[in-house]
């Protein structure tokens, strides 16, 4: 498999991994349940395991980039359709931005 390909569906995984353990950690704000709070952190583990697993094919910079886009892109999402969270026009132009930030990095 192309590595660059390979890099880019780990860091999706971690970064939908990631949005999993914030809306644990979300959770657990509201509960204080120290269970959730816990599967949040494991939440966390593994994503960020899953961005060092790519760093083996795609520069740490650009890994790491692309991985904080796609939480806050699934974050933003999440929000928008789980809780009727509406986007700004600021927060749509920032997404699109951080998109655009990691295209160019990837072809540079």
């Amino acid at each position: 498999m192309n590595p660059t390909l390979l890099a880019t569906l780990i860091v999706l995984a971690g970064g939908l991994v990631l949005t999993v353990g914030d809306l644990f950690m979300l959770k657990w704000t509201t509960t204080s349940v120290w269970k959730i709070y816990a599967i949040g952190l494991l939440f966390y583990f593994i994503g960020d395991n899953l961005l060092a697993q790519s760093f083996r094919f795609e520069s740490p910079a650009v890994a790491s980039i692309a991985l904080v886009v796609f939480n806050v892109i699934t974050l933003a999402l999440v929000s928008w359709i789980v809780f009727h969270v509406p986007l700004s026009k600021g927060q749509i132009v920032g997404i699109v931005l951080g998109i655009c930030a990691v295209i160019m990095m990837q072809i540079s």
